[in-house]
């Protein structure tokens, strides 16, 4: 298929290395513009822009406080995180909450783990249409959670425990077969801040992810030409 007759969509990365390019009228330009995780705008417009078409997040435990409670309207919002997380959440519950081991008893479990880390209401149903049913998938209709068969081909194909990040470009480009460009990606290898971060720095801690690995995989789809950076 040619690129033209694909869609195209432009994944804005949290590195510091954005900062300072001015590309932010350039990312506005893209009909589909995805942030990840606990993106900011406000103070940054110049170098990260402004839309907002899809957000992809990971639900890590370390989502601060300001990053909680985002809307979700107007956009497409994707839950994706490595595929080992669903026997991790099924151990967690056996262990926590007395359920038999399965990812399906653990589900409502993992339902308000997920709406407490984002910061929404239990009450409020904002992501699934049932927050007390064993469906992982049965979310609003502008949300995904990516499918375990899917997460574990993004890994498989990549590195065995992939951030966020770089598993939404693989899950764009190679799943739903986008036409993929990039900005703000440097693995936190150059500069361990996100380009929000103030005199303080990065306080969060990039545990059980092989960074020098993950860029070595992007490195080779950009000379690849598999992907685009602006």
């Amino acid at each position: 298929m040619e690129e033209s007759s694909r869609e195209h969509i432009c994944i804005v990365g949290n590195s510091a290395s954005v900062k300072g390019k001015g590309l932010g009228a350039k990312i506005n330009e893209f009909n589909n513009v995805c942030r990840i995780n606990d993106w900011v705008i406000n103070g940054f417009q110049e170098d990260v822009g402004t839309k907002i078409t899809h957000w992809v997040s990971g639900v890590g435990k370390q989502i601060p406080s300001w990053s909680k409670g985002r809307a979700l309207g107007g956009k497409y919002t994707i839950l994706l995180w490595p595929y080992q997380m669903f026997s991790n959440w099924s151990s967690y519950c056996e262990k926590n909450h007395g359920t038999d081991g399965s990812f399906f008893e653990a589900v409502p479990r993992v339902k308000q783990e997920v709406l407490r880390r984002l910061g929404y209401k239990l009450s409020d149903f904002s992501i699934w249409k049932d927050n007390d049913s064993s469906d992982i998938y049965d979310t609003r209709d502008n949300i995904t959670f990516v499918p375990h068969y899917v997460c574990q081909k993004i890994a498989r194909s990549t590195v065995a425990y992939p951030t966020t990040g770089l598993a939404t470009i693989a899950y764009f480009k190679f799943v739903l077969h986008y036409n993929v460009y990039t900005i703000g990606f440097d693995f936190f290898l150059k500069n361990k801040d996100h380009y929000w971060d103030g005199e303080e720095g990065n306080a969060c801690d990039i545990e059980f992810h092989d960074l020098e690995a993950e860029k070595a995989v992007y490195d080779s789809w950009i000379s690849e030409g598999l992907i685009k950076e602006l």
